[in-house]
């Protein structure tokens, strides 16, 4: 019993046994050392690999003793390489191949194919049948055509060509053309018909670079190419110009831009001489003065530079100039770079005061009164006429700073809430909050709050802002008052109190417009709406 391989020959399957395999793979490289430094030695191998396919299909389409036979046996691989010959027998050139073709006539004549009548690709003016026939019958293919010709004037020249055409097959590979010739399909015959063909195909190539027709195709090609570069080159220089323009619109945009939103910002936030306030002055409520020049004069230079960048870049781009500014280039970083540190620094100085946070609370009872309702109301906003009695007015919703005179104040929007009480009086709790570099002076920023409340029998008055002292700092001071209210109370605010609780957001749950001009009574589980009107 023999251990058996499957293998693919040239696309076609085979079953073999362990003996047969070695001395077929034994073959096949040293086929393929023979023909390793052979330009052509791929397609030699390829169509060797052809022919011994063809040859093992037409052993197996052969019976042994009446059976079909079905595992390729070393008797096969070596009747194989009978017919194919040995690669050491033709290892030395021309005069080794022709010792081989006399092997041929002598121990391989038993396996002369015979001639095959086939199409001749390489020899053909339409589809080879002239070539054909030339081959099979070892004569000159211009007699044939010749013959064609003639028989044409009857009409069966041409019936014929083309049945012809029709019932022979074209000669593709190696072996159909050496079957076409006559000669055996040997590695010898092989290797000579693809070396003749790639001569040939080189022969021709080199014809075609020799003819007239190829100098006249190549001067073209090199006209075109030369055109095609200076229209290129011109539309480069067109591009360039248009992203040099883009980048001067760009800047330029963006300086109006900046402006436009300065003096828009400054329309709304100073509606009334503007002018008579300088930019440093405009930070002074938040750091000190000469730390607002430097701030101002960082960030004028951080902006101000990439875009006088970005615009000296589009003009160098239209115009074309030079790169002798390298100096100016590196003056221009070092610059920014400075404006970088200024305003980082100043930024991590003045952010210090904001470092801690610290609460104040203060709680007041209020003067027993006899309803059972709270009414609470708020002072006149007097702070809205400012924008129109005051020359300089900064509105950031709920902080206003107000500028007169080289002085500024700090007014703060407070907020409200309203709990449940712990006993059955009322009671008012101030919540003040502030920031600074340390606990001590952030708990006395906070103090500083200024915020008036005043009780008149059960009106309860309270200002509409809370706020600092002159030239004193915003430190991110809140003030939110928070009334204690027994279980039973009620409290009523007035439409006067309406931006108070706007900024309060959510009371108890309830939303501001809920609670304007409405009774809400104060019960285990928090306010409800008083059914008393």
């Amino acid at each position: 019993m023999k251990k058996t391989f499957t293998i693919n020959i040239s696309g076609t399957i085979f079953h073999i046994d362990d003996d047969a395999y070695e001395k077929l793979q034994a073959y096949l490289n040293s086929l393929s050392q023979r023909f390793s430094g052979n330009n052509e030695g791929k397609e030699i191998i390829a169509d060797i690999e052809a022919r011994i396919a063809e040859i093992f299909t037409e052993n197996f389409n052969k019976t042994v003793a009446g059976w079909e036979k079905q595992v390729i046996t070393i008797d096969d691989v070596l009747k194989l390489i009978d017919i194919m010959g040995e690669p050491d027998e033709f290892e030395d050139g021309d005069n080794t191949h022709e010792d081989t073709s006399t092997k041929e006539s002598g121990t391989a004549s038993s396996s002369r194919l015979g001639k095959r009548l086939y199409r001749h690709p390489d020899d053909r003016i339409l589809g080879g049948v002239a070539g054909g026939l030339a081959a099979y019958f070892a004569i000159d293919p211009v007699i044939i055509r010749a013959l064609f010709i003639l028989l044409a004037f009857t009409s069966i020249g041409i019936i014929l060509y083309v049945i012809l055409w029709v019932i022979m097959p074209v000669a593709q590979t190696t072996t159909q053309k050496l079957e076409m010739e006559g000669k055996n399909v040997t590695i010898t015959n092989i290797e000579k018909s693809i070396n003749k063909e790639f001569k040939e195909m080189k022969n021709s190539f080199n014809k075609f670079k020799s003819s007239q027709e190829y100098k006249n195709g190549l001067n073209l090609f090199e006209t075109f190419m030369i055109s095609l570069g200076k229209i290129l080159k011109v539309a480069f220089k067109i591009i360039i110009i248009l992203i040099g323009i883009t980048l001067i619109i760009l800047g330029v945009s963006i300086i109006l831009g900046i402006f436009g939103s300065f003096f828009s910002v400054a329309w709304f936030v100073f509606p009334t001489e503007i002018n008579q306030i300088t930019s440093p002055e405009m930070f002074t409520w938040i750091a000190e003065l000469e730390n607002a020049r430097i701030l101002i004069i960082g960030l004028l230079m951080l902006i101000g530079i990439p875009i006088i960048s970005i615009i000296y870049g589009g003009f160098r781009l239209i115009f074309n100039t030079g790169s002798n500014y390298k100096l100016l280039g590196f003056a221009g970083l070092i610059l920014w770079l400075t404006a970088l540190v200024m305003t980082v620094s100043v930024v991590f100085i003045e952010g210090r005061n904001f470092k801690v946070k610290a609460i104040n609370r203060e709680k007041t009872e209020l003067n027993k009164f006899n309803s059972n309702t709270l009414y609470v109301k708020s002072q006149a906003d007097t702070i809205t006429n400012y924008y129109y009695d005051y020359p300089q007015i900064l509105d950031f919703d709920e902080t206003k700073i107000i500028f007169k005179e080289g002085n500024h104040q700090v007014f703060i929007l407070p907020k409200i809430d309203i709990i449940k009480s712990e006993n059955n009086e009322i009671e008012i709790v101030r919540k003040q909050s502030a920031r600074a570099k340390n606990r001590n002076t952030a708990y006395e920023n906070a103090k500083d709050i200024n915020y008036k409340i005043n009780q008149m029998d059960s009106l309860l008055t309270v200002d509409a802002y809370s706020y600092l002292e002159i030239n004193q700092k915003w430190r991110n001071q809140n003030f939110e008052l928070v009334i204690k209210l027994p279980v039973g109370m009620s409290i009523f605010f007035d439409k006067s109190t309406e931006e108070i609780l706007y900024n309060s957001n959510l009371i108890d749950g309830i939303w501001p417009e809920d609670l304007i001009n409405t009774k809400w009574e104060m019960t285990e589980r928090g306010l409800k709406k008083s059914k008393e009107i």
